[in-house]
C-alpha cells in the first residue's frame, strides 16, 4: 500500500467524520493498550473546542483540556 505524497498546501481543517474515525480507530481496548486515549489539537478542526468537548462527553468519553507546547489540546479517555 504505502503512504500518499506529503501535502504541499495547508489543506482544509478536519471535521466531525475525521474526529469520529480517529476516536473509533484509536480508542479500542486491546491487550497491549488496556487504557486507550487520544489527544488532538483543536486548531486542526473546523469545530470549536467547546463543541468537541461537549460532543465527546455526550458520546461517553472522558474529555479533558490539557496544556500542550503550542496551546490547548483535547484528551479523550
Amino acid at each position: 500500500m504505502g503512504l500518499s505524497p506529503r501535502p504541499t498546501d495547508e489543506g482544509s481543517l478536519y471535521g466531525w467524520d475525521n474526529l469520529d474515525y480517529s476516536l473509533q480507530h484509536n480508542m479500542k481496548k486491546t491487550v497491549k493498550e488496556p487504557n486507550p486515549s487520544l489527544t488532538i489539537d483543536p486548531k486542526q478542526f473546523s469545530m470549536s473546542t467547546s463543541e468537541i468537548v461537549e460532543a465527546g462527553k455526550q458520546a461517553g468519553y472522558n474529555v479533558a483540556i490539557v496544556q500542550g507546547i503550542s496551546g490547548e489540546l483535547i484528551r479523550f479517555t
